[in-house]
């Protein structure tokens, strides 16, 4: 399927994304995925992306337990979509921000568990 014209933005600041890539860069993305792929840890992120910084806050808006919260945070840090910045954490870059923001708004695609 060809991209249309009008998403071809998507791809501006990596115009590579176009074309095959090495399987490295495949096997990486899969992992990142794969770290991010839990209710919890996608709640977090959410929970970053809307400002809650801290570990308390971020645990508290996205309803995880603290403990819970910071070995997730850490799994994240890990994979490389959040950074720690003195108390506070944060998206590491706007890539997290549209893989969070895609996965959430297409979560009514997927199939119901039977």
């Amino acid at each position: 399927m060809a991209i249309p014209d009008w998403e071809l933005n998507l791809f501006g600041a990596e115009p590579e994304l176009l074309r095959p890539l090495e399987h490295n860069r495949y096997l990486r993305a899969a992992q990142a995925l794969a770290t991010s792929a839990t209710p919890s840890r996608l709640k977090l992120l959410h929970a970053l992306i809307v400002g809650e910084r801290t570990l308390i806050r971020a645990s508290m808006w996205a309803d995880v337990p603290q403990t819970l919260a910071r070995a997730d945070l850490a799994a994240l840090e890990r994979a490389g979509m959040v950074r720690r910045v003195e108390d506070e954490w944060e998206p590491s870059d706007g890539h997290v921000v549209v893989l969070v923001h895609l996965a959430l708004a297409h979560a009514h695609l997927a199939l119901a568990p039977k």
